[in-house]
């Protein structure tokens, strides 16, 4: 129980504070770190870039990443990921993921994933969240998306990352995991120590 002088008054404000309704925000980019914890249990230090260069050729050195640290086990975060393949299968997201006629949007590629919805006033209008892995037995991709909803809009947050998954492993309409492997960045040495 939360103790001292930002403790929640009553049970109520426990609950708020529980389900982030208590004044907490989040960000795109906390999001996508936490559905990449979704991979291997591991918190992922947010990296903006990866590498930069001089006009004439050379490498400028470039800020470094904290590594992981391991906050779920693996085995804990395989079988989130099997629950939250359900969102887009059955779910929230169902509609997002499927294509005309009720077919999957990415056939042969299960994505994990969880949405979320609240109003907001800065900007004013709903808000959709959606975040994720895929695939989901061996992620490759982790995704957050957000959408800002007025009253007449075309896309859900869930719309917005089936397209932007569509576009990572099915080129040319072909859907495979490797597909996504042309979109990868070499690990920084550090990075590569600490994998798995």
């Amino acid at each position: 129980e939360p103790r001292g002088a930002d403790a929640p008054a009553d049970e109520w404000a426990l609950g708020e504070l529980g389900s982030g309704l208590d004044g907490l925000e989040i960000t795109p980019l906390h999001a996508a770190q936490l559905a990449s914890t979704l991979v291997h249990g591991q918190l992922v230090a947010p990296h903006w870039v990866a590498s930069a260069w001089t006009s004439e050729g050379e490498r400028v050195a470039v800020p470094g990443n904290d590594g992981m640290r391991q906050v779920l086990t693996p085995e804990l975060a395989s079988q989130l990921r099997g629950w939250l393949v359900d969102t887009t299968v059955r779910g929230t997201a169902r509609r997002a993921f499927r294509g005309r006629g009720g077919r999957p949007l990415l056939p042969g590629i299960a994505v994990a994933g969880k949405t979320g919805s609240l109003d907001g006033t800065d900007p004013k209008g709903h808000y959709e969240w959606f975040i994720g892995v895929a695939p989901a037995g061996a992620p490759k991709i982790a995704i957050a998306t957000v959408a800002v909803l007025g009253p007449r809009w075309w896309w859900s947050a869930s719309q917005l990352a089936a397209e932007v998954l569509r576009a990572s492993f099915c080129p040319g309409g072909k859907c495979s995991p490797e597909a996504a492997d042309r979109l990868m960045l070499p690990l920084e040495p550090e990075l590569r120590r600490s994998a798995p």
